[in-house]
Parts: C-alpha cells; sequence; structure tokens
C-alpha cells in the first residue's frame, strides 16, 4: 500500500495511529509527508514512521515510490493508495498496458558474446561446475508480471527475490520463493527469528550480491565471498524440479535444476540455505 501521510502536524498528532493502521498492509510503501500549507517546523518525516512499521519502505520522492511498486506488484495484487497529494499516480502507473516483452527463443548454454562482467563470471562458474542451463534474453524485467510473460517461455517459474535485513542490519537474508506468492513479512520473521524485516538498499544489492535492483538471484551469491547473506529458500521453490532466475542481470533468465543449484553451486559457494514455508 503506497501512502502520503497528510501534513506534518496532523503526522506527529496521530503517529501511533497511523502507525498501527500501517501495519495492516502486507507491505506498506511510505513517500514524504504532504505539507499542504505546513512548513517543517518540527522536524518529522515519513522515515520516522517506517522505522516503526515492520518491512515498510520509505521513499524520498514519487518516483521512487513508482519504482519501487513496479518492482514488487504481481498479478493478483491489490494495490490501495492512501494519502493526500499526487500519491494516487503511483498507483495508476501500475496500471498502465505494458507494452510487450520481447522474449529471444531458448538456448541452451551461455551466448557467444561476452556480456556484462557479473553475467560472464555467472556463466563460467557455472560451466566450471558442471550445471547445465537452458537461457532466454528478453527486456529488462521490471517486476514479477514480467517474470511471468518469460517463465512461460523458457518452461521454469523465475523466483521472487528479495535481500531482506533487520532495523540494526546485523543479517541480511536473500529470499527467494514462488512468484505468484505474496511475501507477508512477519510469516518470514517467526521461522527465521529476526524481527523488524524490511527491504535491503540498493548499495547493500551491490556490495553483497553484485548486482543492480530487479536483478537479485541466488547466482549472486557467487559475490558473497565473506558469507554476509544467508540464503532462505521457500519450500515450494527447494522442492521444485526447475530452478528459474537471472545470471545477475535481469536481461537474461536461466531454467537450472534445481538439485544442481543444491547440491553443485551453494556447496562451490559455501551457503547452507534455510527452507521456510511461507
Amino acid at each position: 500500500m503506497p501512502s502520503s501521510p497528510h501534513t506534518y502536524s496532523r503526522t506527529k498528532a496521530l503517529f501511533s495511529q497511523f502507525v498501527e493502521e500501517l501495519k495492516l498492509p502486507d507491505v506498506t510503501v511510505l513517500a514524504e509527508i504532504y505539507a499542504a500549507r505546513e512548513q517543517n517546523d518540527i522536524g518529522i518525516s515519513s522515515q520516522d514512521l517506517a522505522r516503526e512499521i515492520p518491512g515498510a519502505i520509505y521513499c524520498s520522492s514519487l518516483e521512487k515510490v513508482t519504482d519501487t511498486l513496479a518492482s514488487l506488484a504481481q498479478p493478483g495484487d491489490l494495490i490501495l493508495t492512501v494519502g493526500a497529494g499526487d500519491i494516487f499516480r503511483a498507483g495508476e502507473s501500475c496500471w498502465k498496458e505494458r507494452e510487450s516483452m520481447n522474449v529471444s527463443s531458448v538456448y541452451h548454454g551461455a551466448p557467444a558474446e561476452s556480456r556484462t562482467p557479473v553475467e560472464d563470471r555467472t556463466y563460467a562458474a557455472l560451466e566450471e561446475l558442471g550445471i547445465p542451463f537452458d537461457r532466454v534474453d528478453h527486456d529488462p524485467a521490471e517486476d514479477m508480471a514480467d517474470c511471468a510473460v518469460i517463465s512461460q517461455a523458457l518452461g521454469a517459474d523465475i523466483c521472487k527475490n528479495l535481500l531482506l535485513t533487520p532495523r540494526n542490519r546485523s543479517a541480511f537474508y536473500l529470499l527467494a520463493m514462488p512468484g505468484d506468492k505474496p511475501f507477508v513479512t512477519r510469516d518470514l520473521s517467526k521461522q527465521i527469528g529476526s524481527s523488524r524485516l524490511s527491504f535491503a538498499t540498493a548499495e547493500d544489492l551491490e556490495q553483497l550480491l553484485g548486482v543492480q535492483p530487479g536483478s537479485a538471484s541466488v547466482l549472486g551469491l557467487l559475490n558473497d565471498k565473506e558469507h554476509r547473506v544467508t540464503l532462505v529458500l521457500d519450500r515450494a521453490v527447494a522442492e521444485s524440479r526447475w530452478f528459474g532466475c537471472h545470471p545477475c542481470r535481469n536481461t537474461s533468465s536461466l531454467r537450472l535444476r534445481t538439485e544442481d543449484v543444491l547440491e553443485k553451486f551453494l556447496p562451490h559457494t559455501g551457503h547452507v540455505p534455510l527452507v521456510v514455508e511461507l
């Protein structure tokens, strides 16, 4: 639910009520407070609310709200925009007709030409480990709706990959779950014993997995040399025959055997997955 509270004075006066109500959605995306005619003389921000709401995402601009919704929204989701100003435009953008996703034929193995360094490292590691895979190239996959189109062409469901961290940033969790399954923070928190989870930053993705937003992938664990990231697999993903993911960039997608991921790739990177049921 994207939300933009109305006025600084009202947000301060009703702060605890805002927090309790905004805990109700599966994910709350907070834009900055709509000032109306007020000046922010009391130094309050929507970021203060986000700190008190598990899983909430604070966005400093409407453009960032729109980008966040695009990365999280999937078919069947209900997006409810609540607040003042032009916050409704963020929700409207998710209803715009999208251009057709261009997806290539299915290829076996790595591309003949060199790609970005992070992709080349990924393909080289899979080859070294003797892990076969099929591949499609496509337009940038901006959200799970795009991934659904790619999954159909590839013959394997592309996982939803989320890099999460608690409020004190004491740990990082890479969650891989079915793309059509909603993410409910409290369900995961109970099973891994880590509360107040929220989404990691773009800088975290780059530093820990070597990827940009929208390209998070289990294969990015190749770049987690210090083992700061714990892999968490939904049981449905862990028990599936095929594993679909990006090669650390969201312009290609791979189909691998899940057993190869579990028995060859993860032992190579040194990551032991936690299996949960969401």
